[in-house]
């Protein structure tokens, strides 16, 4: 049976009110979708990878302290996303993101694209990147 796409958004909007899940996405739930062996919200995590994949419309949300403070690993904030989501351990990405790089410099690193990735993605007046939900 198909339905239509605005039947299906309120069907997704009522389910998820009703297992008590915010319409806005945190970075800590970004995070944790995506992690490759996290099974959660299909349209959620479909919509948290579909912007993880396009760098170029969440890399703009990053604070200037945090570009501040990582420095030139800022311009590997896409790379990041993609060795975390690969299955990496922090300590293989802060190794290969940095020469004396730690797992500290991955993990914050790691916290400020997940960031980004969420207010990118509750941006309001933003039209959604092609197939985010």
């Amino acid at each position: 049976m198909t339905m239509s796409v605005p039947l299906q958004s309120l069907r997704r909007l009522g389910s998820a009110l009703l297992r008590g899940q915010s319409s806005r996405y945190t970075a800590g739930e970004v995070r944790a979708l995506l992690s490759p062996q996290t099974k959660g919200a299909v349209d959620r995590q479909e919509a948290v990878l579909t912007t993880a994949s396009v760098p170029s419309s969440w890399t703009d949300y990053l604070r200037q302290d945090d570009a501040r403070l990582l420095g030139r690993v800022t311009t590997r904030l896409p790379m990041i996303v993609f060795l975390y989501r690969a299955g990496h351990s922090l300590e293989e990405i802060g190794r290969r993101i940095c020469l004396f790089g730690g797992p500290w410099i991955a993990e914050r690193a790691l916290e400020v694209a997940t960031h980004c990735i969420a207010a990118r993605l509750n941006e309001r007046g933003m039209p959604n990147v092609r197939g985010a939900l």
